[in-house]
């Protein structure tokens, strides 16, 4: 009988190496191109540089006054050709003469008043970029101009001379908060670095000539709006959203202090007065009665 040998524990194949992984590098883009922190690509596979968007390029960058970004985003612009004539002692403040024959009071924001006396000519007209606002008691137009559509004084020639925005028109969005029979009031809210450091700059009020729903106070309009003379005229709007009302938040009174009739108020204590007793007067004989 021959003698048994122990079979062999099988081997286990090994499996094969695997794929290296690709190396990542970190590839610097120009600023002028991309953001300051480097990205990480792939060496394996070739990408191709996004396309650089130039103002030129943008469509925001080809008119002066852009289509709104967000749905519920409050404004107040417009176009204004006129002849801005300076005030002698200040000269960022004077009176804007337009086409009709209209003196509208304005001011000159920020480096504007820079652009004006060194690129424009005071006897000509141009077409401002302008803000409106409505005097309180009278509801005159006053203009805060921020920007000039003059691509031929400012070198750049590539902007073309039709700025795609009709001329003495407004593009105005905020809240409709009071309406009357032939007028209506708009609330425009700022969001500038301005406006949030000074809480009186942070909102403001148009008057315009027009007639809009009475039930449509607290909506948010959408709206077109022209100069009619000194004052705003509705062209066309659209009603976009009812915006949330601010809760209510009541006053506290001085502590120690309850209201009359208030439910679950504590009655006063009525402090009694005492009472003083006299002792009643004893009538004294007169010594003739005695004798």
């Amino acid at each position: 009988m021959s003698d048994l040998q122990k079979p062999k524990r099988p081997k286990r194949p090994t499996p094969p190496d695997p794929k290296p992984k690709p190396k990542l590098e970190l590839v610097r883009i120009s600023p002028a191109s991309a953001p300051k922190e480097p990205i990480a690509r792939e060496t394996t596979a070739a990408q191709e540089p996004a396309p650089e968007i130039t103002k030129e390029d943008s469509p925001k960058g080809l008119q002066p006054i852009p289509p709104p970004t967000e749905r519920l985003q409050y404004r107040a612009v417009g176009l204004v050709d006129g002849r801005f004539v300076p005030e002698e002692a200040e000269p960022n403040k004077g009176t804007l003469v337009t086409g009709d024959g209209q003196t509208l009071s304005c001011v000159i924001l920020g480096k504007m008043l820079a652009i004006v006396k060194r690129r424009l000519q005071l006897d000509r007209s141009y077409l401002w970029v302008v803000y409106p606002r409505t005097q309180t008691e009278s509801g005159d137009l006053h203009l805060q101009i921020t920007g000039v559509w003059a691509p031929v004084e400012l070198g750049k020639s590539e902007q073309p001379i039709d700025p795609g925005f009709p001329e003495g028109q407004f593009s105005i969005r905020g809240e409709v908060v009071q309406v009357q029979p032939d007028r209506f009031v708009v609330k425009i809210k700022r969001t500038d670095a301005k406006a949030s450091s000074n809480p009186a700059l942070r909102k403001f009020k148009l008057k315009i000539l027009g007639v809009v729903p009475p039930d449509t106070v607290g909506y948010f309009w959408d709206m077109q709006v022209r100069r009619e003379g000194t004052a705003l005229q509705l062209v066309e709007g659209t009603a976009i959203e009812l915006m949330p009302k601010k809760p209510f938040v009541r006053r506290k009174g001085k502590p120690g202090r309850e209201k009359r009739g208030q439910t679950g108020s504590v009655d006063r204590p009525i402090r009694e007065k005492p009472q003083r007793t006299f002792d009643r007067p004893v009538r004294r004989l007169s010594p003739k009665s005695q004798s």
